[in-house]
């Protein structure tokens, strides 16, 4: 819910200030600083959620076709990736800080389909599992 308010907000104030309007070309084929910040908010905050493109491109203010676009120009990846990335990181940290629990309570907390999927996902961008993360490696 949080997440579709911030959206809301973003469309809102993007459509109807000037000022978004002009950081929002802040680069060419880039995005603007407040949109930037608006979206690591959202996607750091919702980890855990179901970050679809369409929110994303909702908090942004652009269609989805346009933010994916613009979205990789910023970031040098795809949307998909890039919350991937941050999910794994955050996965890394609590697999590190919270030794007593699940694996799987971790990777569904955090937005996996399942422990299988995070531990995929982790081999294929880190080269480990988690239960090598976990011990330290």
């Amino acid at each position: 819910m949080k997440g579709l308010c911030v959206a809301l907000l973003g469309v809102l104030e993007s459509r109807y200030t000037v000022v978004a309007r002009s950081l929002s070309t802040a680069g060419a084929g880039q995005l603007g600083p407040l949109q930037k910040r608006r979206l690591l908010e959202l996607i750091q905050g919702n980890l855990g959620a179901d970050l679809s493109l369409t929110d994303l491109a909702e908090t942004a203010g652009l269609s989805a076709h346009h933010f994916s676009r613009v979205f990789k120009a910023t970031f040098g990846t795809t949307p998909h990736r890039y919350v991937q990335r941050r999910r794994i990181e955050a996965a890394v940290a609590a697999l590190r800080a919270q030794e007593k629990r699940p694996i799987a309570d971790i990777a569904l907390e955090l937005g996996f389909a399942s422990q299988a999927h995070m531990t995929d996902l982790m081999r294929r961008q880190l080269g480990v599992t988690p239960r090598v993360v976990r011990r330290g490696a």
